[in-house]
């Protein structure tokens, strides 16, 4: 017999409970050779790489590579950070094409903080970033 109990009856109890929290965007984090991806789907996109990088097509590739939007500064005695967008991979081909990728889900959902990253990275960056999602028939890029 299986006797379940909320957390708050675990701590009055005397138990240390935590509770995970629930993702933000229902997006469920998964662990691939060693590396905390996001989402499933940024990790399958990661196997896929991999694939691609043994078959010769990929020469190879960064996880999560760091673009600074704007240095730390202080301003009217406010202290501001730096801000920095972390794309999802950057990727080498082997016919010379470099491709910095941001993975979303099914429905490529983008929030605003997404989108105004995504114009502040278009704005300082020549290379163009793109969103890649996965259709019945494979990975899909796109500009938008």
């Amino acid at each position: 017999m299986t006797v379940r109990i909320t957390a708050e009856q675990a701590a009055g109890l005397g138990l240390d409970v935590t509770v995970p929290k629930k993702a933000k965007y229902h997006n469920r984090p998964k662990w691939v050779d060693g590396i905390r991806f996001a989402s499933t789907e940024e990790a399958d996109f990661y196997s896929y790489l991999k694939i691609l990088k043994k078959a010769g097509e990929v020469v190879d590739f960064v996880v999560q590579p760091p673009f600074p939007l704007r240095p730390a500064f202080e301003k009217h005695g406010i202290k501001f950070r730096a801000e920095v967008y972390f794309a999802d991979f950057t990727v080498n081909y082997a016919d010379g094409r470099r491709r910095v990728y941001d993975v979303k889900g099914e429905k490529g959902s983008q929030t605003p903080l997404f989108r105004s990253k995504r114009a502040n990275y278009t704005y300082l960056y020549e290379e163009p970033l793109y969103i890649v999602t996965r259709d019945g028939r494979g990975w899909k890029e796109s500009l938008e």
